[in-house]
C-alpha cells in the first residue's frame, strides 16, 4: 500500500484520480487522453500551489506523454518520483 505523506501530493493524487473517475471511454493514445486537458480546466478554482504542482504534471510534451502512455511500469515510476517522499 502506497501511503503518501506530503499533504500537498496527496491532493494532487486525490484530484487527479477524482477527474480521472468523471472521464469515460477508452483512450487510443497520450494525444487523445482528457485528463490533463480536465485537470488544467478546474486548476484556476484551486489553491495555487496544488495548481502548480497539477499544471507542472499536466504539461509534459505530447511525445513525452505518448512515450508514457505506451509504456505504463515507466509511467508509474515517474508518478511514483512526483509524488514522493512515500512509505512503501
Amino acid at each position: 500500500m502506497l501511503v503518501i505523506r506530503h499533504d500537498l501530493y496527496r491532493r494532487a493524487q486525490q484530484c487527479l484520480v477524482q477527474v480521472h473517475q468523471r472521464i469515460t471511454g477508452p483512450i487510443a493514445s497520450a494525444q487523445e487522453d482528457p485528463l490533463p486537458r480536465s485537470v488544467l480546466a478546474i486548476c484556476p478554482q484551486l489553491e495555487p500551489h496544488l495548481a502548480q504542482l497539477l499544471e507542472r504534471l499536466c504539461s509534459l510534451d505530447l511525445g513525452v506523454r505518448d512515450t508514457l502512455f505506451r509504456q505504463p511500469e515507466g509511467e508509474m515510476m515517474a508518478i511514483l518520483d512526483v509524488l514522493e517522499p512515500v512509505v512503501v
